[in-house]
């Protein structure tokens, strides 16, 4: 990502005429390769903070924001952290990561064909946890605009919660 030091300078980043291209190059640019879920800790930056890609199957490499993509996070602490989560939820059913409960009940897998890449970010203390969320809920817009809805295992049913459970009312 560009050298941008407020939060000023990411809002007219992200509204400037040619934020798609800019979002999109900077995810061919710093994100890792795919590599299979069993090999994930391989992955450099993987005791950082940043976004992360679930894919099923593996997408090619020239495939940016590829519909085989079925979840894109965002850890503000490390990915070894939040991706234990996925596992957990995902392949042994432990309500622990919305997304990777879904992954549970939609597939039932056991996580052979799914392959993971991240996109580490260097944040100082104070961009910690502010940026990876407003991240990736710009790329989960982007990748809406391309694929038509969010990856499956970030769709939510109406009306329920991560974990599939009906929502409290919300207050009037």
């Amino acid at each position: 990502m560009e050298n941008i030091d407020s939060f000023q300078e990411i809002i007219q980043w992200i509204q400037s005429p040619d934020a798609g291209k800019k979002i999109i190059r900077w995810i061919k640019q710093d994100r890792t390769d795919w590599v299979p879920w069993k090999e994930r800790e391989k992955l450099p930056g993987f005791d950082g903070q940043g976004l992360y890609f679930i894919a099923e199957p593996q997408p090619d490499k020239t495939d940016d924001l590829s519909s085989r993509i079925v979840c894109i996070g965002e850890t503000s602490r490390t990915f070894r952290e939040r991706l234990n989560e996925f596992n957990q939820a995902a392949f042994k059913g432990k309500e622990v990561h919305g997304p990777g409960i879904r992954h549970h009940k939609r597939c039932g897998c056991d996580g052979s064909a799914v392959y993971v890449s991240i996109l580490p970010l260097k944040l100082e203390q104070s961009w910690r946890y502010i940026l990876p969320p407003f991240l990736e809920g710009v790329v989960h817009s982007k990748y809406k605009k391309i694929n038509g809805d969010l990856p499956l295992d970030n769709q939510h049913s109406k009306n329920k919660n991560a974990f599939g459970e009906p929502s409290p009312p919300r207050p009037k």
